[in-house]
């Protein structure tokens, strides 16, 4: 996945699940992949008052979690 397009969907998903959930999204855990790091990614989580956690590289049991959310948010996109 691209800088640009993880951010993108990541756009697309937090707008998506604040609709559904009607709750807005407090944290995002994610790994310490570069698209995910980027400038514009972490001045849109400021924007919307999201902290954004990173796991520990090379840590299994937390990089399952943000890996399934990962496959969650493609399947969103290949939709």
């Amino acid at each position: 996945m691209t800088k640009y397009k993880a951010y993108q969907t990541f756009k697309k998903f937090h707008a998506w699940i604040e609709k559904q959930a009607q709750s807005p999204v407090a944290t995002l855990c994610t790994n310490n992949e570069k698209e995910y790091t980027s400038n514009f990614f972490q001045d849109y989580l400021r924007q919307h008052e999201i902290a954004h956690q990173t796991t520990v590289p090379y840590n299994h049991q937390k990089n399952g979690v943000v890996e399934r959310m990962n496959r969650t948010m493609m399947n969103m996109v290949l939709q």
